[in-house]
């Protein structure tokens, strides 16, 4: 088997307040082939976009401890000068923000923030640069892209500004794209028109991407393998459809249930119990017991491990039989 493109183990990310470390990210391990498309899902507060920044080195300076080993193309980052992550960062990793309204530069023209990143790890002429972009415009299919070169972010619609991001992120040709909930501000139909050129793009350019997400229907359609993601850590990994068929966690079976039924009428929609619990609440054990049916005293008690039921698939519940248990 090769090597993977991105490998990331036993990641730890905490806050610190008031004497305390308050781990928002706790010890969460995968890793991603080249070429494939890992999604990362769950509710909101469950340290999915904080993994994204330890990886790409953009967590705030001060008041945050981080822990863990992550390698990129077999070279470690975790520790690495920011002048070195500055250089990796757009050009052989690159991210696709939550919400380009605000990630773009209001003052600058979309061509000028295209063309900045390629000046920047190619060292070429401003010339070059904007040629450069014109061609990433052309490239995700928006349209009059000589005029729009000049445009402002505010002159674009919400679906064209993530044209843009998705321009800016890969002008370099990075190896690994990280899209943070890439969709999320946009309607359905825009979304699926993103969704189809990222994959039009992953295959032509031969990305790696992690997706971003708290949408299942989004996960279904775009990606290889889901990491379910609750409270700071993994609590299962697998490929896709066997995720969607054979879901063990039960943190995993309560958010497919979530999903609304297409082809029947339903009065009332699932919903999960209680909330995320905050960083300076963090339950002993498991942290979904509060809120799972199922807990037993060994979940409250002692935080399981996340074991192999099968070779690809991985889950860390008390309730889950690991792979060679008699």
């Amino acid at each position: 088997m090769s090597a993977p493109l991105l490998d990331v183990e036993d990641l730890r990310v905490a806050f610190r307040s008031e004497g305390r470390s308050l781990a928002a990210v706790d010890g969460v391990s995968f890793r991603l082939a080249r070429g494939e498309t890992l999604g990362i899902v769950g509710e909101s507060g469950s340290g999915k976009s904080l993994t994204a920044l330890a990886i790409l080195g953009l967590l705030p300076v001060g008041g945050v401890d981080t822990g863990g080993r992550i390698s990129l193309d077999g070279r470690r980052l975790d520790g690495l000068a920011e002048a070195e992550m500055q250089r990796l960062r757009g050009n052989v990793m690159s991210m696709i923000f939550q919400e380009p309204a605000t990630a773009l530069n209001p003052v600058f023209t979309v061509g000028e923030q295209i063309a900045e990143v390629y000046r920047q790890h190619r060292g070429v002429s401003r010339r070059e640069a904007m040629a450069r972009a014109l061609e990433m415009l052309k490239l995700v299919g928006i349209p009059s892209p000589e005029r729009r070169l000049r445009d402002y972010p505010h002159q674009m619609s919400g679906g064209m500004r993530q044209r843009v991001m998705i321009s800016i992120a890969l002008a370099c040709e990075p190896k690994l794209l990280i899209a943070d909930e890439p969709t999320t501000a946009l309607d359905v139909t825009i979304q699926a028109q993103v969704l189809d050129l990222l994959r039009e793009l992953k295959a032509r350019l031969g990305l790696s991407v992690i997706l971003i997400t708290h949408s299942l229907g989004v996960v279904a359609e775009f990606v290889d393998r889901v990491a379910v993601m609750y409270a700071g850590r993994i609590v299962e990994e697998a490929p896709t459809a066997e995720l969607f068929s054979r879901p063990l966690h039960p943190y995993t079976k309560a958010l497919l249930a979530s999903i609304p039924p297409i082809d029947e009428e339903i009065a009332t929609l699932q919903s999960i119990p209680g909330t995320v619990p905050p960083l300076s609440d963090m339950p002993v054990g498991c942290r979904f017991h509060p809120r799972c049916p199922a807990a037993t005293n060994a979940c409250r008690l002692n935080p399981p491990l996340l074991l192999p039921v099968q070779p690809d698939h991985r889950v860390a519940c008390f309730l889950v039989s690991p792979a060679g248990a008699s």
